[in-house]
């Protein structure tokens, strides 16, 4: 079989003979003789037969292919010999217009008359686009819209919709075995919570016990009442009787006269004293 080929962008168009249809009888399928690529035309019938028969007589040879698709014959051809001897027969019939390879079905060579045939070679002539599906090479031209195309027409992105009969259960178990998980947390959290509360209400007591005793040794009363137990005679008698010896010390330091700043500090803790003071009393006016 001989095969010419030519290339053009990615594509590359193949021509080629097939081989003799007739080589194991006078009828043929097409689908056992045609290459199977996709896309193959037939560009032309080759034919080769003797026929033997008296000159006398009349006989007509016959060959065709029936059209697989439209019905009747994609291709015939008649050829009459009447009143002649028999001879050898060559010819080659191309086609005005290439016609797909799809078309071509069971073809046959017989004679309606007086006469036989024999040494008979009847082949396709052809040609395919490598390309012609572009799906078929990623180099082809075309290749990712055809291959787009295909995706979809093929549902490829469709959303898929699986129904699992375990997913429910699955589901079900593991927001049981979390919602254990967050019950213990919460519970731990409250606990947590519940101490942090009675540690700031143990501190608040020691700071407003200890805030009392600040207000009670500021209370005019009390601290008449504390000077009244010191001035006790049997309390104090023993600081008036007792002779400490004394003399002149002179001055051995002297300063210089110098403007010393407010503590600025003091005076910003005392803002505070106070201004916790004026929060706690708040609770009991």
């Amino acid at each position: 079989m001989l095969v010419v080929s030519y290339s053009y962008c990615y594509s590359e168009v193949i021509t080629g003979q097939t081989n003799n249809a007739t080589g194991n009888g006078y009828t043929w399928n097409m689908a056992d003789i045609l290459p199977p690529e996709a896309g193959i035309e037939v560009s032309g019938v080759f034919h080769r037969y003797t026929i033997t028969k008296d000159p006398s007589t009349d006989a007509t040879v016959v060959i065709r292919n029936e059209d697989a698709i439209n019905g009747g014959y994609v291709y015939e051809r008649s050829d009459s010999w009447d009143q002649l001897p028999g001879n050898t027969k060559v010819g080659f019939d191309p086609m005005i217009t290439n016609i797909p390879g799809n078309r071509w079905g069971p073809g046959e060579i017989f004679v309606n008359g007086d006469g036989t045939i024999s040494d008979s070679n009847i082949s396709y002539t052809y040609k395919f686009d490598t390309c012609y599906n572009p799906l078929l090479d990623p180099s082809c031209d075309g290749y990712f819209d055809s291959m787009y195309a295909y995706l979809l027409d093929n549902g490829f992105f469709n959303t898929i919709e699986y129904d699992d009969p375990y997913y429910d259960e699955l589901v079900q178990k593991y927001l049981e075995e979390n919602a254990d998980t967050e019950i213990k947390e919460v519970e731990v959290a409250e606990v947590e919570l519940e101490e942090e509360e009675k540690e700031e209400e143990v501190s608040l007591s020691d700071l407003l016990a200890i805030t009392g005793a600040a207000e009670s040794i500021g209370n005019a009363d009390q601290q008449a009442y504390a000077l009244k137990q010191l001035s006790g005679t049997s309390q104090i008698q023993t600081y008036y009787t007792v002779t400490i010896n004394g003399g002149i010390y002179e001055d051995s330091l002297s300063f210089e006269d110098k403007d010393i700043p407010d503590n600025r500090k003091a005076l910003s803790n005392l803002a505070s004293q106070q201004l916790h003071r004026d929060m706690v009393r708040l609770q009991y006016d």
